[in-house]
């Protein structure tokens, strides 16, 4: 949630001109991360369940992907960007160990 809650933030001050382009893209892959391993943790089997987490894994790439972006535009900066990169690192850890169970 931490991480889902600190990209909006971010995101809020990204150009208006960014608001259905980077910002909505952006916003979509954090929320798809949490959802994912929530709907997956409710499903029946482990096959299921780690389907799941796959997607949100590819979600969570796809946040590293734009927040590159948003750094390399500067719409966020060096500090920002290294501050929700280790978040992202935190989640992407906390989702592999899920992998691995």
């Amino acid at each position: 949630m931490e991480l889902a809650t600190l990209t909006y933030r971010l995101a809020h001050h990204f150009p208006k001109d960014e608001l259905y382009a980077l910002t909505s893209q952006l916003k979509r892959a954090v929320v798809s991360v949490m959802a994912n391993i929530v709907e997956g943790s409710a499903k029946p089997t482990k096959k299921d369940f780690l389907k799941f987490l796959y997607t949100a894994s590819g979600s969570l790439s796809e946040c590293q992907c734009y927040y590159e972006l948003a750094l390399e535009l500067e719409y966020i900066n060096k500090e920002q960007f290294d501050y929700i990169e280790e978040k992202r690192k935190e989640v992407g850890y906390l989702l592999s160990r899920l992998l691995l169970t």
